[in-house]
């Protein structure tokens, strides 16, 4: 069992270890030092997306700094990267924070939105290592 869990947390260490991270800078970032809010905390989740997207070119400007001939691959990326950040950051931006029926639902929506962008961004850059 131990043997299989290792071979598992090494096979999946590339997506395992950042997400992990962001889990617990989310969830530090919403517990540590502040009373827990329902509010506080849906802000925060809306928020986590942007912090995928920047993940994904963080990984991307690390490769192309191991390996600088991979610039007319990677850099590329990195600019379209930036561009679909520009746009998270706007449907983050536009996400309704107020409690309601109708807000909720539109926040619920964005936030997918927002979700699927970075997961997809996360994937490609890590498709690209």
């Amino acid at each position: 069992m131990k043997a299989e869990m290792q071979q598992w947390v090494s096979t999946n260490v590339r997506w395992l270890l950042p997400v992990l991270l962001l889990v617990l800078k989310t969830g530090m970032k919403s517990v540590v030092g502040s009373r827990y809010k329902t509010l506080e905390m849906w802000k925060t989740i809306l928020q986590v997306p942007i912090d995928v997207g920047f993940l994904a070119i963080s990984f991307l400007a690390a490769a192309l700094l191991i390996d600088p001939t991979r610039t007319p691959v990677l850099f590329p990326w990195i600019l379209g990267f930036l561009v679909l950040m520009l746009v998270s950051i706007v449907i983050w931006e536009e996400s309704p924070t107020e409690i309601g029926v109708r807000q909720v639902c539109t926040s619920i929506f964005l936030g997918a939105l927002n979700a699927a962008l970075a997961i997809a961004m996360l994937v490609i850059s890590l498709t690209l290592l």
